[in-house]
Parts: C-alpha cells; structure tokens; sequence
C-alpha cells in the first residue's frame, strides 16, 4: 500500500450531471448548502453511476482531499482516477 497516495476522503457536493464522463465537468446544484464530506471507492459502478453525491472541485477548480497518511492537499477530481477502473495505477482510490 502506498498511504501518501491513496486517497481516503474529499470533499464532495451533490451533482446535476452524475453521468458525465470527465469528473472535471461535473456541475453542482444549486442549493450551496448540500455539501458533504464524502469517500466512496468507484468499485461498485451501479452506485457510483447513479448517485449524484460526488467529490467535487468546490474550491477554485479544486477539491480538498485526505490520504490514508494523513495528509491533505487540494487537487482536480479528474486526479483522483474515478474514471479509471480498478488496477489503473492513475486510480488513486485504488492504490496498492
């Protein structure tokens, strides 16, 4: 396992376009007060494909992240490699 790569938890918001592709382009809704602080391993696809609660770049095109070592940083969810599958060493949910 690799901590200071992997990524434990992020901040996340609740999205319009759940669908989209590029996580880059996911687009909040309105209501500024759903925000959450979320994880959730993009491994069981019917969920993750379906669920509107996503990380989210909340923060001038950035999301504040946490990794298993504990520290934080501020990254763009594309980063994060929700749009690899399992084993894809750019996953950073799926570091081993």
């Amino acid at each position: 396992m690799h901590p200071s790569a992997t990524v434990v938890f992020g901040d996340a918001y609740l999205i319009k376009n759940p669908t989209e592709a590029n996580p880059d382009r996911w687009v909040p809704e309105n209501n500024m007060n759903q925000f959450s602080l979320f994880f959730r391993v993009p491994t069981n696809w019917g969920y993750y494909d379906d669920s509107p609660w996503r990380v989210y770049n909340r923060h001038k095109g950035r999301a504040n992240v946490a990794h298993v070592d504990g520290h934080g940083e501020a990254v763009r969810t594309s980063a994060l490699g929700f749009q690899y599958p399992e084993g894809d060493p750019r996953a950073l949910w799926d570091k081993k």
